[in-house]
């Protein structure tokens, strides 16, 4: 049996494939992106929001790591390879034959905000009201000036080029 995204899934649902009888459970997972979720007031205290993988890795499981990545452009790759990944992931070959219609240097353009205002919403869901008013903000100023003073003229220019990332934690 194999459980995908086994880091994003509490400890508790991670042992219902054992029930089966099953011979081998194979755990996928990324413990440095989306972390397990459970809505309880002291699931940190409790370890109830920790992964089984979270506790294989713990205790001394064997495990290893995908080091090859095939989506972004190595700009975009590069804050969290650096951030997370200790430097050890690299592209894959095709990543650097993609053709990007960048207008001549949109990928040198990309920009990096570090923003540490996070809050909890009213749904007990995570949220980051302070980065979301910023990028809003942000984006509306630079639709403004692309489209010489006019929202809905900058907002045609730039429609389908550009991206907003925001890393989970």
């Amino acid at each position: 049996m194999i459980i995908d995204e086994a880091s994003q899934c509490t400890e508790i649902s991670a042992l219902i494939p054992f029930s089966h009888n099953v011979q081998k459970v194979i755990l996928v997972g990324d413990q440095n992106q989306l972390p397990a979720t459970a809505f309880s007031d002291n699931a940190e205290k409790t370890l109830f929001n920790r992964s089984l993988y979270e506790r294989f890795l713990g205790n001394g499981i064997e495990w290893f790591t995908l080091d090859i990545q095939y989506r972004m452009h190595e700009i975009i790759r590069e804050f969290p390879n650096n951030q997370f990944y200790e430097g050890k992931i690299t592209d894959d070959p095709s990543v650097a034959l993609r053709v990007v219609d960048d207008n001549k240097g949109a990928i040198q353009r990309l920009r990096f905000y570090n923003l540490e205002y996070t809050t909890w919403s009213e749904g007990m869901s995570k949220s980051n009201i302070k980065e979301a008013e910023f990028v809003t903000n942000l984006f509306i100023e630079q639709l403004m000036l692309k489209g010489n003073g006019s929202f809905y003229r900058g907002l045609e220019k730039i429609k389908g080029k550009v991206g907003i990332i925001t890393p989970y934690k």
